[in-house]
């Protein structure tokens, strides 16, 4: 009883934080709060569901989006569901984005798939972000010699 409580609990508070988030600041800072409490309570089917109704809703942020699903997927041990997102991310766009630790999960999740031809893809795509953040060569490094 008291798990359900819980769950219950965190769920009506994820939708208030939602609800509120939405009247007063960006969209993808309310996404990223519910995603965030969704991972902290290791709720994963919830994060899942959650995350792939919002990217059909709104379609501007559906990189970031991606990305979440990517890493929740390789979380999972899910590798290959894991690079379908990646690859929407980081292969259709030549766009700059921003370093982030969850940046580890992306080319451990081509290794296991053994995807050598888009693992070197991912891995030409972090080389061209090296010149606004240099922490990129720190998640190239060890697996720069795999994917030759």
């Amino acid at each position: 009883m008291n798990f359900l409580f819980s769950v219950i609990a965190i769920i009506v508070i994820m939708v208030v934080i939602y609800v509120m988030m939405m009247w007063v600041v960006d969209r993808r800072i309310a996404l990223e709060l519910v995603n965030l409490l969704l991972r902290v309570c290791r709720l994963h089917q919830l994060q899942l569901t959650f995350l792939h109704t919002v990217k059909r809703k709104y379609r501007k942020y559906e990189r970031e989006i991606d990305f979440m699903l990517g890493v929740k997927y390789a979380q999972l041990k899910q590798y290959e569901e894991a690079t379908v997102h990646f690859n929407d991310v980081f292969l259709h766009e030549d766009e700059t984005f921003m370093y982030t630790k969850q940046l580890q999960w992306v080319l451990p999740a081509y290794e296991k798939t053994r995807n050598v031809q888009d693992g070197k893809l991912v891995i030409e795509a972090f080389k061209r972000q090296i010149r606004h953040d240099a922490r990129f060569e720190v998640v190239i490094k060890p697996y720069s010699q795999l994917f030759v």
